[in-house]
């Protein structure tokens, strides 16, 4: 099934239920795959691999056959595709404008998700 990727990740990837391609992330991120790449490659520890899905084994092997290119075997060592949560964590990680833009409403977005928590006990507290 064909997975519905949309422009602008979806307004901050609010309802991506699929992983997101590593090429849709640049685009949006405005950077090249390979600083993605390199991001992923310098910061394991930031970027489970529960975040980040690469190529099976049997995957890498059909595509360096299909390319039939010695060096296509290090390509698919890469990652491919994000859950949504590795995405925000790329977020901070890079470096472009979109990237820290999108640091700073996650940020935002969870700071106001506290306030309201907040706000919700201390009426329950009320209440009692």
């Amino acid at each position: 099934m064909e997975q519905p990727y949309k422009n602008e990740l979806n307004v901050i990837l609010g309802s991506y239920k699929y992983p997101i391609k590593i090429s849709e992330i640049a685009k949006f991120y405005g950077v090249e795959e390979s600083e993605i790449i390199q991001v992923v490659k310098d910061n394991p520890e930031k970027l489970p691999r529960e975040y980040v899905f690469f190529h099976t084994e049997d995957e890498k092997a059909e595509e360096i056959k299909k390319y039939n290119d010695p060096k296509m075997k290090y390509i698919f060592h890469f990652p491919i595709l994000f859950k949504r949560e590795g995405a925000y964590m790329l977020a901070t990680l890079l470096s472009s404008e979109k990237a820290r833009e999108t640091t700073k409403n996650i940020i935002e977005a969870f700071v106001g998700v506290c306030e309201i928590t907040e706000k919700h006990d201390l009426i329950k507290k009320s209440k009692i």
